[in-house]
């Protein structure tokens, strides 16, 4: 997906599931600015943008900016 020059051919649901898991992978390579911009990529109307706005939120904490993180956190919890 990501040399793709045409990504509106690909359905969003798919899109969003392929964020997710990108965001993740990076992560778990400690590649944290990577994994917030394939967190950030995720739309709301996804299973996945909860867990998606999680990395998004442990990945802000990882590149230390603690505050940021916290209000992610807290918002995080308006969806549960």
């Amino acid at each position: 997906l990501l040399a793709l020059k045409r990504k509106s051919l690909v359905p969003e649901k798919v899109r969003d599931e392929v964020a997710y898991l990108i965001s993740k992978s990076y992560f778990n390579e400690k590649e944290y600015a990577e994994a917030l911009r394939f967190a950030k990529a995720v739309s709301k109307k996804s299973e996945n943008f909860i867990g998606a706005k999680y990395v998004e939120a442990i990945a802000t904490y990882a590149n230390g900016d603690m505050k940021s993180a916290i209000t992610l956190l807290e918002n995080l919890r308006t969806y549960m």
